[in-house]
């Protein structure tokens, strides 16, 4: 039986080996960076975070996610 190389396009190798604490860091990086570029730019978003009173300065952490009307 021959085999083949998996196709590992998708894999990154640095994410997905990195520390859990390292990735949580990376994930709330680009979470904050989201809901920052994000706010003024789309109006379902900026209203959802202004009716929740939830700053888009004050999401700097996967624990922030709890703030955001998004999650059930």
């Amino acid at each position: 039986m021959q085999t083949h190389p998996m196709d590992i396009s998708f894999f990154d190798r640095e994410v997905e080996t990195m520390p859990r604490e390292q990735l949580r860091m990376v994930q709330a990086g680009n979470l904050a960076a989201f809901v920052s570029q994000t706010y003024g730019r789309n109006r379902f978003v900026t209203g959802k975070l202004d009716s929740a009173g939830a700053s888009p300065h004050a999401i700097r952490t996967l624990d922030d996610l709890a703030a955001l009307p998004f999650m059930p």
